[in-house]
């Protein structure tokens, strides 16, 4: 990508709420709904949002901002909740918490009645053009690597605050909660459209966001082609979550449940245990309920140890994207698997090759050796990767695939520094990664998500960290979001997840279709998720980017 100084300017023509056609103004009464309490969790996360830029066709009105409102609106028929507001339930009740039924910072999401805040939508325009700002899928596969640190994020296409009903809400003059659970932003470019989607974190992860906004983009191409789009089909059944855990737990004792749930690969910092942290946040605060309370004190279980130390959250970062063609992939399972014992029924995935590659590279870039005297003591020498993972196909029965809300948790792979950082030891990361990942079980899983109803609140247990020993990773891969078309016959030419611009931070997506591969759309590799090549996005601070880039030429280099 382009590495932009100066600043971009975008005017800002309207701002509206966006309500579906069937809204009634005048109702009083909000439909609620109480959210998961895998989704509760959620309420202190990053917004969950990304921007699709997005050419133009030879028909101006395809991107019309007034039809982008109509079909929004009728796409919203299928997601009500994303019109509403977050709200916090507080239930001040000792024997129900004793029971695990109590709903201390519980959120519940009310909507359908006069007072629900609506979709905020904006409309914008700016003399750029997406070369500007985004280089064709052909560039962006000849570069490999493209620093993005100065490519602009949400501050300029999506900068409206949200709620996430942890912080106190904001009030309009009529003395209802104002703040949205969910913005639009269309900005009209001279030669694209940059689209951008932002939505609170308990009612949208990566899967859902991405359906939302290809629901939008089919329902926008009918609507422009005279036709009647078809009814969305997601599903908003937060109590599906619970009461799979419920079902799945059926005649086990609190004892057994929690000692199975504890024994999980996920870690628990306590967001709470902050003496020793040069920062303060809301988040690091009990809520004022529950301060005076014997059960804030101390979590279920020990929690681990927080090396604030380690966390620098004063260097600066940045931002790359590093290019992975289906070739490079191929070379990377190729070598694993002639380092990989056949008869291992659970061989690693691509997707775990991937990871360890990149985990691997991030380890020795800050500074790790593949020398296990020059591992230091703290930690005993590990480093962690903490992945964020769907519950949907891991619960039993499975979620419906077009489940909306959040429903992900993180899991922890764990190995000693120096294994890590060495290029030959790839296939037993990998391996590691796929035999971690297959005790998630769906009795392991319903343990865990009973295990949060215990907690004096669920936002306070907290599945990573950060610092030179950590790294974050979330996965967007085969979540669709490039299977996006308004109507122009083009998928996007890039989508630019907004991920936190924090040391250690990664995310994995497909990367876009080259003109040639969208003109034959069906010879797709066999299926494989990665023919078209994958984009990582990656934060480090900057000297462990520079040690990265300067590495990074080759694969062949780095595994050889």
């Amino acid at each position: 990508m382009s590495s932009r100084k100066a600043p971009v300017m975008v005017e800002i023509h309207a701002i509206s709420s966006i309500y579906s056609p069937a809204h009634d103004a005048t109702r009083q009464d909000p439909i609620r709904k109480r959210l998961s309490i895998i989704d509760s969790s959620c309420a202190n996360f990053t917004p969950t949002g990304a921007l699709w830029y997005l050419e133009r066709s030879a028909d101006e009105s395809t991107f019309a901002i007034d039809a982008l409102r109509e079909s929004l609106k009728a796409t919203l028929q299928g997601y009500l909740q994303f019109t509403g507001r977050l709200r916090m339930v507080h239930q001040d009740d000792e024997e129900s918490h004793a029971n695990g039924t109590a709903f201390y910072n519980r959120l519940e999401v009310w909507y359908g009645d006069a007072n629900a805040p609506g979709v905020t939508f904006v409309a914008a325009c700016s003399t750029a053009k997406l070369d500007d700002f985004v280089p064709t899928a052909q560039e962006q596969a000849q570069r490999r690597v493209w620093k993005a640190t100065d490519i602009p994020r949400e501050d300029v296409f999506l900068s409206n605050p949200l709620a996430n009903g942890m912080t106190a809400p904001t009030y309009d003059d009529s003395n209802n909660i104002s703040d949205p659970v969910m913005v639009v932003q269309v900005t009209s470019l001279c030669d694209g459209v940059v689209i951008g989607v932002k939505i609170s974190h308990p009612l949208a992860d990566a899967h859902t966001l991405a359906l939302f906004v290809r629901d939008w983009s089919s329902t926008h191409a009918a609507m422009h082609n005279g036709l009647s789009p078809a009814p969305p089909t997601a599903i908003f059944e937060p109590q599906l979550i619970d009461d799979a855990a419920t079902k799945a737990l059926h005649g086990s004792s609190k004892e057994e449940i929690l000692s199975k749930a504890l024994s999980a690969p996920m870690q628990r910092f306590d967001w709470w245990d902050c003496a020793h942290a040069p920062f303060r946040s809301v988040a690091m605060q009990p809520p004022e309920i529950l301060r005076d309370k014997p059960a804030a004190k101390t979590p279920i279980r020990k929690p681990d140890r927080t090396a604030w130390h380690e966390w620098n959250r004063d260097a600066p970062v940045e931002h790359v994207v590093l290019h992975f063609s289906a070739a490079e992939i191929s070379s990377l399972r190729e070598h694993v698997a002639l380092h990989t014992d056949t008869n291992n029924t659970l061989q690693p995935s691509t997707h775990d090759i991937l990871l360890a590659h990149i985990w691997s590279a991030i380890t020795r870039a800050r500074g790790f050796t593949t020398h296990s005297d020059d591992d230091d003591d703290d930690d005993d020498g590990n480093v962690h990767a903490a992945l964020s993972f769907s519950l949907r196909t891991r619960l039993s029965p499975p979620l419906p695939s077009h489940t909306t809300g959040s429903p992900i948790a993180n899991i922890t792979f764990t190995l000693p520094a120096h294994t890590v950082a060495s290029p030959t030891s790839l296939a037993h990361t990998a391996s590691t990664i796929r035999t971690t990942l297959h005790t998630l079980t769906p009795s392991l899983l319903a343990a865990h998500i009973y295990s949060l109803t215990q907690e004096t609140t669920p936002q306070r247990i907290w599945q990573l960290f950060l610092g030179r020993r950590h790294v974050i990773i979330t996965s967007w891969a085969r979540t669709g979001c490039y299977d996006v078309d308004f109507g122009t016959g083009k998928t996007p030419r890039y989508v630019h997840p907004m991920m936190p611009a924090v040391d250690g931070c990664v995310q994995v997506m497909e990367a876009a279709a080259r003109k040639e591969e969208a003109e034959h759309d069906d010879d797709d590799d066999d299926g494989k998720w990665f023919a078209r090549g994958v984009n990582v996005n990656v934060f480090l601070t900057a000297d462990a980017m520079e040690m990265l880039l300067r590495e990074y030429v080759e694969v062949s280099r780095l595994h050889s």
